[in-house]
């Protein structure tokens, strides 16, 4: 080392690094600047950073990648020693030899590594039939951890790894979903929330994780790419715990654990009601939200629901349209006193969606479910913007849709049963035809009731719709 330092260029630099390189010393740029006592000239650089900077494109236009000539290095060391594609010999012996023919020290996982992405290690052919089940998996809306897991159980090939993800982006697939936790302690522990649901589909579970994603679509946001939240008043708190425990359940969330998910109370404006807001910092539940149609911003972009909702079984689509109702959904009731008394008083239900594009795929998916035509309605905010709603605008399509909601979905807010069972006792004491239907709402979601109870208590709201339907026609026909 010399006595005192000496300033040097980038470029005399990058050769003195590139001559240390090829005589099997292996040090960064740092390390060789303060080896040789090396400093850098202040008056053309501001800071070492810049300098360091300039040594790299220096290195460039030498022709240098450090990577690539340590691959050479490999492939030269693998062939003095007399290896074949599939000559039989396991990786760590050959590992072990070709760490010894090499002129710098390399660790075992980084040189197994250059050997699988050289092919070396094994067949290729076995490489790209793991690359095609990966494929595969992805295809079926697996997650990327449980595809990685499925061909690589050791978790010990960076190559494939690296290649897989490529493919997964390439496919559309979010690159959130691909980060490893930093959580030491739970690492890859996390059961994803995408592989749960893409199981057995008829599991309570899989049924709440619907409720708890259409709540998100009402009152929840993923406006951060890391987390999502869930905002109710604080009234309505119980239903907080209610999908906290559903996240912990089977540890779809055990790479965060309870301490990620975290309750606070606030008020968004001055003399508001008191709201409490679900943190739950996820990037793979945030990145499977975006998926499923739910934006970054629900105020500037629309919400477009996927195939994935829209293709669910109805069991599954209910569970999501009651964990809507939940949050943006409101049951009421009109009157017209220019009707008899028996029939004056009407409910409704409907969903204060705000957009039209959510509204007409929720009323196409509805009537293929259950043959019910709802409404959408255009209304207008103070500020004279368009504000739309999916309505069910008569008390049979109402409670229809009620029940297909309460009798699937494994839990619901609890002052909308309420208000329910209150609307559907009133109109019963005012229409006789309603009083021979001995099932109020909350009873369906109580399983009190079995399927066929089920299915004969719609088919007596039903013949209500056909009923008027066919009085409606009939009335046109003497007014001609």
């Amino acid at each position: 080392m010399n006595a005192t330092s000496q300033t040097i260029s980038s470029y005399t630099l990058a050769e003195i690094y590139i001559n240390f390189f090829k005589e099997g010393i292996s040090l960064t740029v740092k390390e060789v600047m303060s080896r040789e006592n090396f400093e850098y000239d202040t008056s053309k650089y501001t800071t070492k950073q810049s300098f360091l900077a300039s040594v790299s494109k220096q290195l460039k236009k030498l022709g240098f990648n450090k990577k690539a000539a340590l691959l050479q290095e490999v492939v030269n060391a693998y062939h003095k020693c007399g290896f074949e594609l599939n000559d039989g010999i396991s990786i760590e012996e050959k590992v072990n030899k070709i760490k010894n023919s090499l002129p710098r020290k390399i660790k075992n996982r980084t040189l197994q590594d250059y050997l699988q992405g050289l092919g070396f290690s094994k067949s290729r052919g076995d490489t790209e039939l793991r690359l095609e089940s990966f494929k595969s998996y992805i295809s079926e809306n697996y997650s990327f951890e449980y595809a990685m897991r499925k061909i690589d159980p050791d978790d010990n090939n960076r190559y494939l790894r690296e290649k897989c993800k490529n493919i997964f982006i390439k496919l559309g697939g979010d690159v959130r979903e691909t980060y490893r936790s930093r959580r030491i302690n739970n690492k890859h522990q996390y059961l994803n929330i995408k592989d749960e649901l893409n199981g057995n589909k008829q599991t309570k579970l899989v049924k709440e994780l619907w409720c708890v994603i259409g709540l998100i679509f009402a009152d929840g946001s993923g406006s951060n790419p890391s987390s999502i939240q869930i905002v109710l008043t604080e009234s309505d708190g119980s239903h907080l715990e209610i999908i906290t425990s559903v996240l912990l359940k089977k540890g779809l969330v055990r790479n965060l654990g309870p301490r990620l998910i975290k309750q606070t109370q606030e008020k968004c404006y001055p003399n508001s009601k008191p709201i409490l807001r679900l943190h739950v910092e996820s990037s793979f539940i945030a990145s499977y939200l975006n998926e499923l149609g739910l934006p970054g911003n629900k105020e500037k972009e629309d919400i477009c629901l996927s195939d994935k909702i829209l293709n669910l079984d109805s069991p599954q689509f209910f569970s999501f349209l009651s964990g809507l109702f939940d949050g943006d959904g409101c049951i009421t009731h009109s009157t017209n006193y220019l009707k008899p008394i028996q029939v004056r008083q009407n409910i409704r239900i409907y969903f204060d969606l705000n957009q039209i594009t959510i509204c007409e795929q929720l009323k196409d998916v509805i009537y293929k479910h259950t043959g019910l035509n709802l409404t959408v309605e255009l209304t207008y905010t103070k500020a004279g913007e368009k504000h739309y709603r999916l309505c069910a605008n008569t008390s049979p399509v109402a409670f229809t849709l009620l029940a297909y909601m309460y009798f699937y979905s494994p839990f619901q807010l609890k002052r909308k049963i309420e208000k329910s069972d209150v609307e559907f006792k009133n109109l019963a004491l005012r229409n006789f035809k309603y009083q021979s239907i001995n099932i109020l709402p909350s009873m369906y979601t109580r399983n009190e009731i079995s399927i066929e109870d089920f299915e004969t208590s719609v088919a007596q709201i039903k013949s209500l719709i056909i009923t008027k339907a066919k009085t409606i026609a009939a009335l046109h026909g003497m007014i001609r």
